[in-house]
């Protein structure tokens, strides 16, 4: 079930196996994370294990469920069934490769200046989904409509002309919510086995 931003407080950590662990809520922290999620040269599991690492401030013991929650966190308070069925089915943008026209779009939208301003992270998602009359929002329509097949004789010369600019690199493909509770599964079964080892 998914947090109403309206009525609930921003968290600042995450309650894993009932204890509180202080987490780095704010967006640039974040950004980072993401953008970091994004390197092609990460295994799924290096992805995971770095994402524990880089949003925990004090890790917490217990990897399987200190994962759940940051996903849970970097989703907004989705869950990822919840936050997979909103998923688009084509990415249409990077946090790295976009950055500027991220930049320039909260500038115009909001007013934020996100080099100068802190905004937790769910903040960040909040503005982040009201981006429209942008750049950035164009292309990602753009490159949406495209990856489609819905684009114009014009829209097609237009994207030619930007080059690489317009393409995001190839993108591992995500994996299911079962995939992931068999990954979890997994690497329990590999702690175990280790610790008795």
């Amino acid at each position: 079930m998914s947090v109403n931003l309206l009525t609930s407080e921003f968290p600042r950590t995450l309650t894993v196996a009932g204890e509180d662990y202080p987490i780095r809520w704010g967006h640039r922290d974040c950004l980072r994370i993401m953008a970091n999620l994004e390197d092609h040269d990460l295994t799924r599991y290096e992805q995971y294990l770095y994402l524990v690492q880089a949003l925990y401030i004090d890790i917490p013991p217990q990897f399987n469920e200190a994962l759940t929650q940051a996903l849970w966190f970097l989703h907004g308070g989705r869950d990822i069934e919840e936050a997979a069925e909103r998923a688009d089915s084509v990415r249409t943008f990077s946090y790295e490769q976009d950055a500027e026209l991220i930049y320039a779009a909260f500038s115009t939208r909001h007013g934020i200046d996100l080099a100068g301003d802190e905004l937790h992270w769910w903040r960040f998602r909040a503005l982040f989904t009201d981006l429209r009359e942008t750049t950035f929002s164009e292309l990602c329509s753009l490159r949406k409509r495209y990856y489609d097949g819905d684009c114009s004789k014009e829209e097609l010369a237009a994207i030619s002309e930007m080059g690489d600019a317009f393409y995001l690199a190839d993108a591992e493909e995500e994996l299911t919510w079962e995939e992931h509770q068999n990954v979890l599964k997994f690497e329990e079964l590999e702690r175990a086995r280790a610790n008795n080892g």
